[in-house]
């Protein structure tokens, strides 16, 4: 499958397919921010741990423009509960400001523009 098919129109500005970071590049830096071992992070389970991890994960491949379905595929779920997931990390972010600075945190260490993804409108009905 070629990867040209993955890259989403709503991907972040200036983010080209030659330079975005592969998926398992992502998934490692997220999950060594997290101190989570990468084998475990796609494991059916609902620990707040985890979960954090594959939100972050979901939200920084959206926001480089990996496909809902690709980034479902990785983790063995629907398009839907990607979607569901990034959806649910943007609102824990406006409300919550410890998971908001710990997020931005994250975004500062990947050298990602925390407030491009914060802004909600590569995310909404549309992006699907």
């Amino acid at each position: 499958m070629n990867a040209i098919q993955h890259i989403s129109p709503y991907a972040a500005p200036g983010i080209k397919l030659l330079n975005r970071p592969t998926l398992e590049v992502i998934e490692h830096q997220v999950c060594s921010y997290y101190r989570v071992p990468t084998n475990v992070v796609y494991t059916r389970t609902r620990r707040f741990d985890l979960v954090k991890v594959r939100r972050a994960i979901f939200l920084i491949g959206r926001y480089y423009g990996y496909s809902l379905p690709l980034l479902g595929r990785r983790a063995k779920l629907n398009h839907v509960s990607v979607y569901h997931n990034s959806v649910r990390l943007l609102n824990e972010l406006e409300v919550m400001p410890a998971v908001r600075r710990d997020f931005e945190a994250l975004c500062q260490q990947m050298e990602i523009d925390a407030q491009q993804i914060l802004q909600r409108k590569r995310f909404d009905q549309t992006s699907l």
